[in-house]
Formats: structure tokens, C-alpha cells, sequence
């Protein structure tokens, strides 16, 4: 039944989400897509970036998203850019304080002042955090390709915290 509002609001220009506690908050359907490639233009130090960098909630780009895939299928250029920016949304991941420092120490080499030991057991620990953040990360990816008909991944290789796709 959700799905069915939320579908239905965007249709008419917007949708709304209520709670007994909370005030209506309104969604404009190109606000989100509008700001949503805004935030993508402005890229990140590496694949994974901390979903607090959106400018709407996830959800709220995901279901702007789904729709207007839905209704683009004549336009083959902007269905490609939405299935791009659809699957770029896997990129953003609620991270915790402690996945960001350790993404900080992966990503931007945090590391100066430290003796190579220690720089080396920095890493070794960033990388224990950072394992499951990839993991949640390739888990969406995946099933966002489903979702799309897009061709399954190869085999994962060893994790690397920036770079391309």
C-alpha cells in the first residue's frame, strides 16, 4: 500500500510522508533528481561515500528514481542517465563515526606522523571496518542490477576503497 501512495504523489507533482509526531514533509520530484545529480557532479574521494552527503533521504531518491525510469523508456539517453544515477546510489552508506575514520585512513592516507608499524597497523584495522561497509555496498549494488536487468557482477576482487566501479 505504501509503494501505491508514494507512487501516486509523485505522479501528481510531489509526495508527502506523515507520522504522528512529525509534520508533512513534501518530496518535488525534480527538486530530488535536480539535487540528487547536483551531489553526484560533485563526486567524492573514492566509491563509497557516507549517505549524509544526500541532499533527500535515500529512500526518497530511490523511489524518484524508480518512477522516472518507469517513465522514460522512449528516451533512451535520460533512461541510461537514470539507470546510471540509480546505481550510483549504492555508493552512498550510512556510516558510522568509525567507518568514516576508517575510510578516512583508506581514502586519504591519514597517516602522516606515523611510523611505517604503525601506519601499517592503521590500515590493518581500517581495513577490518571497512570490509562490511564494502560488503553492504556490493549487496545493494547487486540487487539494484537485478532490479534493472543488468548483467551480474564477475567475481569480486580484492576491496579497494577508491577508484572506479
Amino acid at each position: 500500500m505504501r509503494w501505491f501512495v508514494v507512487a501516486a504523489a509523485i505522479l501528481f507533482g510531489g509526495w508527502r510522508t506523515t507520522a504522528s509526531s512529525q509534520p508533512v514533509t513534501t518530496y518535488e520530484a525534480d527538486d530530488v533528481l535536480r539535487q540528487y545529480a547536483a551531489t553526484l557532479q560533485s563526486g567524492g574521494h573514492g566509491v563509497i561515500r557516507d549517505a549524509s552527503e544526500l541532499p533527500y533521504p535515500k529512500e526518497v531518491i530511490r523511489i524518484v528514481l524508480q518512477h522516472a525510469i518507469k517513465v522514460s523508456k522512449e528516451d533512451k539517453q535520460t533512461l541510461e542517465m537514470l539507470k546510471s544515477a540509480y546505481v550510483a546510489l549504492a555508493d552512498f552508506q550510512r556510516l558510522t563515526k568509525e567507518e568514516r575514520d576508517a575510510l578516512a585512513v583508506l581514502e586519504e592516507g591519514a597517516l602522516s606522523g606515523l611510523s611505517t608499524a604503525e601506519q601499517a597497523e592503521r590500515i590493518s584495522q581500517a581495513g577490518k571496518i571497512y570490509a562490511p561497509v564494502v560488503a553492504r555496498y556490493r549487496a545493494e549494488l547487486d540487487d539494484i542490477g537485478k532490479e534493472l536487468g543488468l548483467s551480474p557482477r564477475p567475481p569480486a576482487s580484492p576491496a579497494r576503497p577508491s577508484g572506479g566501479r
